[in-house]
């Protein structure tokens, strides 16, 4: 193609994002706990992962921060049509039953009502939690390449489980998702997230079909 025919237009599935970041409730924090949300991804259900490479991880997550429940609170959001909601009771509540667990639901309102998200492969929920400045840790156990938002340093990666706990206190601290560094990375890889994509990709099939009539 040449260059000069290419036009910019951003991502139509996100351009509602504002506008439903404005209509969500924020709930009030009923405690000084800091509220962590554990995005969960379908890997072992579409064949990357392994069962057992998945009870590790989310089992071992758990069992870390259940160690700091006193200061700490954890809610477990699963995709709500790749993974099945007692598969995460059966392996969650054998450490935890205090954990909540949701399948259903916006997850933008979990990223809202949260201090801190953890993940382990970037997706699109995580596109939500930048846009609301919300310090991500991706706990790449498995050696996981080529992810984007670990290359541009907008995640804080963990390597370890042993290091869970480390990493939320200093994500807490030094949110890599700053303004500068979010802005940037919506600049290069989504041109504008500002709820007009859609229309800049009408008018441009309009002004296509205008000259084609012509």
């Amino acid at each position: 193609y040449q260059r000069s025919s290419l036009t910019p237009t951003g991502i139509p599935m996100y351009d509602d994002i504002f506008e439903r970041l404005e209509k969500i409730k924020i709930n009030t924090k009923t405690s000084d706990k800091k509220r962590i949300l554990l995005i969960t991804h379908a890997m072992y259900e579409h064949g990357i992962w392994t069962q057992k490479q998945k009870k590790t991880l989310v089992q071992g997550i758990v069992k870390e921060i259940s160690k700091y429940k006193d200061t700490m609170s954890l809610t477990v959001k699963i995709h709500p049509t790749s993974e099945v909601l007692t598969d995460y009771q059966k392996l969650i509540y054998e450490i935890d039953e205090d954990v909540n667990i949701q399948k259903d639901g916006d997850i933008m309102e979990f990223i809202n009502d949260s201090d801190l998200i953890i993940a382990y492969s970037s997706s699109s929920s995580l596109v939500y939690a930048l846009v609301s400045k919300k310090p991500i840790i991706v706990c790449n156990f498995y050696n996981l390449e080529n992810d984007l938002f670990l290359e541009k340093k907008l995640v804080l990666e963990c390597k370890n489980i042993s290091n869970i706990i480390p990493s939320i206190n200093k994500a807490l601290v030094l949110n890599p998702a700053s303004k500068e560094n979010v802005d940037n990375f919506i600049s290069e890889f989504f041109y504008k997230l500002d709820g007009l994509a859609s229309e800049r990709i009408g008018n441009k099939i309009l002004k296509l079909l205008n000259k084609d009539e012509k």
